[in-house]
C-alpha cells in the first residue's frame, strides 16, 4: 500500500466544504480522501442522491478550490464524493491507491518465467484466493506446491463483480504453511479493464470505509461508557 505523500501546500482535512447541486446548497466539513473518494461530513444529506453531479467549494489554508464530481455514497452523515484524477496531489493528507481486503477467486491460466521469458500455459488453470485488492495490483494465495518466482508474468482471471481478465508481475511471495501469498503489480492493463477494475474497487472502498466507521463509532461509545462507569464507582 503507498503510504502518504505529504503536501504542505493542499488541501487540508476538516477544510470548510460546501456543496451544491442544481438546487440545493449545503455545507459541511472534509473529513477524509484515500483514493478515488472524498468524505463530506454534514447534518443536512436528505436533498443529495447517488449519483448527483455536484461542485464542490473547499476552503482551506492554501485557497479556495473548486471542482465538478458526483455522489458515490451517503450515510452515516455524510457524503462520499468522486475523487477527479485532476485533483491528484492536491489534498495535504491522501493515500493513493487503497488496497483493499477482499475474498475473491481467481483463475491462473499462463504464466511467462522472467530468466527464460518462455511463455507457458497452463493444461488446467490453478485456482487462487484474492485477499486484497487495490488499482495498481493485488495480494493473493494459491494452495499446494505449485510455486512461482519473483518476477514471473501472470495471465489470470479475478472474478469480482463481472470477470476481469488481467496481465500481473509478481512482485514479492511469502511461504505459508498452506502453499504461498504473492503480492503482484498489474501490467499492460486496457482502458475497459482499468474502469472495471476501478469500479469495483471504488464500491468495495466505500463500504469498507463506512464499516470501519461504524466499528470505531461503537468502540469509542463503549470505551467512553466504559470510563463513565469507571469514574462513577471512584
Amino acid at each position: 500500500m503507498s503510504g502518504n505523500k505529504p503536501n504542505p501546500f493542499g488541501i487540508k482535512l476538516n477544510s470548510n466544504t460546501v456543496v451544491m447541486k442544481k438546487d440545493y446548497v449545503s455545507t459541511g466539513q472534509l473529513t477524509y480522501v484515500e483514493g478515488d473518494i472524498i468524505e463530506v461530513e454534514m447534518s443536512d444529506l436528505k436533498s443529495f442522491n447517488l449519483g448527483d453531479k455536484v461542485k464542490i467549494t473547499i476552503y482551506s489554508t492554501g485557497g479556495i478550490h473548486v471542482f465538478e464530481s458526483h455522489v458515490v455514497a451517503k450515510a452515516n452523515g455524510s457524503l462520499i464524493i468522486l475523487n477527479p484524477p485532476e485533483n491528484n496531489n492536491k489534498f495535504a493528507e491522501r493515500r493513493e491507491h487503497p488496497r483493499i481486503e477482499v475474498a475473491e477467486e481467481g483463475l491462473l491460466q499462463a504464466i511467462t518465467e522472467a530468466k527464460s521469458q518462455e511463455r507457458r500455459e497452463l493444461e488446467e488453470p490453478v485456482n487462487l484466493t484474492i485477499n486484497n485488492i487495490s488499482i495498481s495490483g493485488i495480494g493473493f494465495s494459491m494452495f499446494g506446491h505449485f510455486e512461482l518466482a519473483n518476477a514471473t508474468q501472470l495471465e489470470m482471471e479475478m472474478k469480482l463483480s463481472s470477470t476481469v481478465p488481467i496481465q500481473a508481475e509478481i512482485v514479492r511471495r511469502e511461504k505459508k504453511e498452506y502453499g504461498y501469498y504473492y503480492g503482484a503489480q498489474f501490467t499492460n492493463m486496457s482502458a475497459d479493464q482499468m474502469n472495471s477494475l476501478r469500479a469495483y474497487v471504488l464500491k468495495q472502498q466505500v463500504e469498507t470505509y463506512y464499516r470501519t466507521k461504524e466499528e470505531n463509532k461503537k468502540r469509542e461509545a463503549l470505551n467512553q461508557a466504559k470510563a463513565q462507569a469507571k469514574a462513577a464507582r471512584a
